[in-house]
C-alpha cells in the first residue's frame, strides 16, 4: 500500500505514513470495512444456499425416507440372498467331505440333510408363498451341486442314472426341502404365542378360520371367537410340523428301514 500524499510504500495497518508523517489511518480503516463488506456477503450467499435447502427438503419430505427405504430393501435383499446360500454351499461340502474325500457312511449325509437346512428355516419369509419357494430352491439347487460333485470327483454324468440313483434323488430333495419347512413352521408357531400380532396370511389361520366359523358356538363374541381361531390354528400348525417332520424324515433316511 503507498501513501497518498507522498506516493511512498507504507506498512500494512500503518496508521502514519513512514515517510512524511501523515495521518493515514483512514486508509486502514477503508481496509477493513472493505472486507467486512466481504465477509457480510459470504454470509449472504450461506444464508441463501441453506434457505434453498431447506426449501427443497420441505418440498420433498420423503426423499430421506424413501433413500432409507430403499437401502433397507438392498440389505433385506442381501440377507435374504445369504441366508439362501448359506445352507446350500454347507449342504455341498458335507456332502464332499462325506462322499469325495472321507468315503464315510451315507447316513451321516442323510442326517446332515436334516439338521442343516431346520435351522435355516426359522428366519421365515413373509408369506407361505415365499417360503416354499425359498424351501423348493434350497432342496433343489443343495441336490444339483452334490451331484456336480460327484460328477467331477468321479468323472461321471451330472445326471442320476437308473432308476435307484433317482430315487435317491428325489429322497434327499424331499428331506432337504421338508426339514426347511419344519423350521417355518415352528418358527410361526414360536411367534404365534408370543406375540400378541397373529397372522392372518398364514394357511393354518385361515383353515382353523373356516372350521370355527362353520361351527359356531351358542353366545360366542368375536373375541372368544378369535380365541377359539387363534387355538385352534396352533394345533393344527402342530399337526402340520409334525407330519412335515416324518415326511423329511421318510425322505431323508427311509432307504435305510428294514422291509420285509
Amino acid at each position: 500500500m503507498d501513501c497518498p500524499f507522498c506516493a511512498e510504500e507504507i506498512k500494512e495497518h500503518a496508521l502514519a505514513c513512514g515517510h512524511c508523517g501523515r495521518d493515514i489511518s483512514f486508509l486502514v480503516f477503508r481496509e477493513m470495512r472493505r472486507q467486512l463488506d466481504e465477509a457480510l456477503a459470504r454470509v449472504d450467499t450461506l444464508e441463501t444456499t441453506v434457505r434453498s435447502l431447506i426449501t427443497h427438503m420441505e418440498s420433498n419430505p420423503g426423499a430421506p425416507e424413501v433413500r432409507t427405504h430403499r437401502d433397507n430393501l438392498w440389505v433385506t435383499a442381501i440377507s435374504s440372498v445369504a441366508w439362501l446360500g448359506l445352507p446350500i454351499v454347507l449342504l455341498v461340502f458335507v456332502h464332499w467331505m462325506t462322499v469325495s474325500v472321507f468315503d464315510l457312511d451315507t447316513r451321516i449325509l442323510r442326517v446332515a440333510s436334516l439338521l442343516i437346512p431346520l435351522p435355516f428355516g426359522l428366519r421365515r419369509f413373509q408369506s407361505i408363498v415365499s417360503t416354499l419357494w425359498a424351501a423348493i430352491f434350497i432342496s433343489v439347487v443343495s441336490v444339483i451341486g452334490m451331484l456336480a460333485s460327484t460328477s467331477v470327483v468321479d468323472h461321471v454324468s451330472v445326471l442320476p442314472e437308473g432308476r435307484f440313483e433317482w430315487s435317491e434323488t428325489i429322497q434327499y430333495t424331499l428331506g432337504i426341502g421338508l426339514a426347511y419347512l419344519v423350521g417355518s413352521l415352528i418358527s410361526w408357531r414360536w411367534l404365534s404365542r408370543k406375540s400378541s400380532v397373529k397372522s392372518t396370511g398364514e394357511i393354518a389361520t385361515e383353515l382353523a378360520a373356516v372350521l370355527v366359523r362353520n361351527s359356531p358356538s351358542p353366545n360366542e363374541n368375536h373375541s372368544m371367537t378369535r380365541h377359539r381361531i387363534e387355538t385352534v390354528a396352533g394345533w393344527i400348525n402342530t399337526v402340520m410340523i409334525i407330519l412335515t417332520a416324518i415326511g423329511a424324515v421318510v425322505g431323508a433316511l427311509g432307504k435305510f428301514w428294514p422291509t420285509s
